[in-house]
């Protein structure tokens, strides 16, 4: 297992502090979901640790992480996938 960073980890819960505070969205929808998370599975080895299902780089649990309007992957990756998702469908 890898360890929680404990600076990130507080920053992700005060961006969700933020959105409920603020009225935005906090909640993703299924299809922003899954796509995050394939994003995430297919760079095992690299980005993402499959046996504890964390990101190599800041340490998130992907598995919660995924579901957040709040968060983002750090490279940027999650974005790109989403953008390439819809641009086939």
């Amino acid at each position: 297992m890898i360890p929680l960073n404990p600076i990130e980890f507080a920053r992700a819960v005060g961006r969700i502090i933020k959105a409920l505070l603020t009225g935005k969205k906090l909640i993703v929808t299924h299809e922003v979901a899954r796509c995050r998370a394939e994003t995430c599975q297919e760079r095992d080895g690299d980005c993402y640790e499959g046996s504890t299902g964390q990101c190599r780089l800041c340490s998130c649990f992907t598995g919660p992480k995924v579901w957040l309007a709040t968060e983002s992957c750090p490279r940027g990756l999650w974005k790109r996938a989403l953008l390439k998702t819809q641009h086939l469908g």
